[in-house]
């Protein structure tokens, strides 16, 4: 019991400093795309006094990689935006994603969920409506 409460005080610990030593914060807002069209990304990275070191990966649960282009960020002061853009989604896409980038004050991870949604279905004409 007592090393149990120890796990999880340490564990707590071992949080608090890693997020407050760095100052470091990521927010990847939760996205809804279509099947079949494109899915744009956007997290943002808040740190003071640091960059980005051109370190950071887009995963699936699964840890594979959704997007492989490189170069996609954007600085202005403490905020660093880190985009991906997913040409064509599928059904496959949907689900959680970690997003990951290497700063030069240390590293952030986070979680976010995309919702894949199937396509809009076209009305048809009603059969009373058909031309005789």
């Amino acid at each position: 019991k007592m090393a149990e409460g120890c796990f999880i005080l340490c564990f707590l610990i071992q949080v608090l400093l890693n997020t407050r030593a760095y100052g470091i914060t990521a927010n990847c807002p939760t996205q809804t795309g279509t099947v079949g069209g494109p899915l744009y990304l956007t997290c943002i990275v808040a740190c003071d006094g640091c960059n980005s070191t051109n370190g950071y990966s887009w995963k699936k649960a699964d840890n594979s990689v959704i997007c492989k282009e490189k170069d996609r960020f954007i600085t202005t002061g403490t905020s660093h935006t880190f985009n991906c853009t997913i040409e064509k989604t599928s059904m496959e896409d949907n689900g959680a994603l970690t997003f990951w980038a290497q700063m030069t004050a240390g590293d952030v991870k986070t979680n976010f969920h995309v919702t894949i949604v199937p396509p809009p279905v076209n009305p048809t004409k009603p059969n009373y409506l058909a031309d005789p």
